[in-house]
Formats: C-alpha cells, structure tokens, sequence
C-alpha cells in the first residue's frame, strides 16, 4: 500500500540530525558551524529523502573513489617494476584477491590505465603497452598557444636545458654522437624549407639531451617536439639567419670534438643569444605588418 505524504514527511523529520551525522562521520569537528547548502536541502526536500541518506552514499562514493585510487597507484607502481611492454597482468579476479578489495574496484582502476595507455583490454586480460609519448603530446600541447610570450618561454626552456646538461653530454659524447651531430648540421644546410631545416635543428639539440642521459630532460623534449619544432620555424627562411644558424651548430660540435667545455658554453650561449634576437625581429616585423593591414582596413 502506498505510503501517504505525512508519513514521508514524518520519516524525513525523524532522521538524525544532519549536523550530528556530519559530526559522528568525521566530516566537521564538534565546534564547527556548519550549513547545508540550500540547493542541497532543495534537493533532498524534493526527493523526500533525509539527509542523512545523502550523506551515507556520500560516504560510500567516497571510499569507492578512494579505494580505485589506491588500486592505480598501486598498479602503476608494479608495472614499470616487475612487467615489460606486451606482458598480460594478473585477470580482475586474482588483482582483487590479492589487494582486498571488490571486482568492479579493479575493472575502475584498469580503466583509468587504459586512459593513460598504460595498458591495454585484451582477451587474455589486460596487457602492458609501450609508454605512448604522442598521447602525453595530446594531453600538454592544449596549454601551449601561439603568443610570443610563449615564444620566449619555449626558448628559455631550451637554454636552461641545453647549458645544463651540456658538460656531462660533452663527457658522454662519443666519435659516433659527434658524427650524428654533424650529419644533423648538413641536414640544416640542405633543407629547402623552414620545416625541414627546423626539424634538423630539434634532431640536433634533441640529440645533445639523449647524449647527456638525461631521462627526464629527454621525456619532456619528446613530449614537446611539435612544439618546438613549430618555434623552430621563426626566422628559418631568412638566409642570413640560416647561415648563421648553421655556423653556431657547427662551432658547437667543434667545441665539443676538442672536449672544451667553456667553448662548448659560450658556443652554445652565443647560438641563444642570436636566436633570441632573430626571433624577436622576426615576431615584431609580423606584429607591425598586421598594425599596418589592421589601419589601412
């Protein structure tokens, strides 16, 4: 039989006190003002439901947020240690077991390291894919615009990089790195458009972090290679800062063939400090041309 509206109203009046149930969970201390937000009144008015109901499925969405958390990193953790590319994990089943928490945790945890190309569904289970740097890209280049600020970041960031790691990539260098540093510079030379030439210049000093052994300069390099190639571009189609730009690379790999590091240095610095001017020219002529189109429309 169904239950008449003063009987609803009677249940949700007898409910614990909201604020006492906050209190016995933890979520306020004994002293502390509290108030429910209207809209949330609002909605359990409507509902005709207590408020305490709410909150115990508050309770309980988050022990399970917590709990599949907990799962991730915990997984993320093992995979790297004890796993390679193309390895199967453990089925939802035996994960569950042996960390002691429910099926439907594991299968939200193996979601979210799906997302992270982590791993991948198979139907022998869950596999262990190769790290995805295109999908971290993905993820990053949103934050990246097109200003000149940005321009000038990116650039620093490179300079930091570079002078950094410089010294330990000239006592890594081999006659072979050396090699392929020169063969990036004649890939400069003969490159017929700016792209070309601009991916020439990211291949060299993208080498000069991998020689240095630097893993996480070299993670943060792949991730932002389209970006920095794209910067790159500024000023590659003017010949005299191509030619300059190809004399700096080369003064670079002398210094270091000679295994001077303060050449290798200022070499390196002398190569910034050109491409800072350049860039700066380049970006005001293209901000004054558009003043210019901007009056005349």
């Amino acid at each position: 039989m169904a239950r008449s509206s003063t009987g609803s109203a009677a249940a949700t009046n007898s409910a614990p006190n909201p604020i006492e149930a906050c209190r016995r969970r933890g979520l306020i201390g004994g002293g502390t003002t509290f108030s429910i937000p209207g809209c949330l009144r609002r909605w359990c008015c409507v509902k005709s439901l207590p408020l305490v109901l709410l909150l115990d499925q508050w309770e309980v969405d988050l022990a399970r947020t917590s709990a599949v958390q907990s799962v991730v990193s915990t997984l993320r953790s093992e995979i790297p240690e004890n796993y390679k590319p193309g390895d199967l994990l453990q089925n939802e089943r035996d994960i569950a077991e042996r960390l002691d928490v429910s099926r439907n945790t594991v299968r939200e945890a193996l979601i979210h390291l799906e997302a992270f190309g982590i791993i991948e569904k198979t139907q022998r289970g869950p596999r262990v894919c190769a790290p995805n740097i295109g999908a971290v890209f993905h993820v990053m280049d949103q934050y990246f615009d097109r200003s000149p600020k940005t321009c000038q970041d990116l650039l620093d960031f490179r300079r930091i990089i570079d002078l950094g790691l410089l010294p330990q990539a000239l006592e890594n260098a081999t006659e072979d790195d050396l090699a392929l540093l020169e063969k990036h510079v004649s890939r400069m030379e003969r490159a017929l458009t700016a792209r070309e030439a601009a991916e020439a210049d990211y291949a060299f000093h993208n080498e000069i972090v991998r020689v240095a052994d630097n893993r996480v300069a070299m993670t943060l390099y792949t991730v932002l290679t389209h970006t920095l190639i794209f910067y790159m571009e500024i000023g590659k189609n003017s010949r005299e800062n191509s030619e300059r730009t190809i004399e700096d690379h080369r003064a670079i790999v002398a210094a270091l063939r000679s295994r001077n590091l303060p050449d290798a240095l200022r070499a390196l610095s002398n190569h910034y400090e050109y491409s800072e001017q350049a860039v700066r020219a380049v970006l005001t002529r293209s901000a004054t041309a558009a003043e210019t189109r901007d009056m005349a429309s």
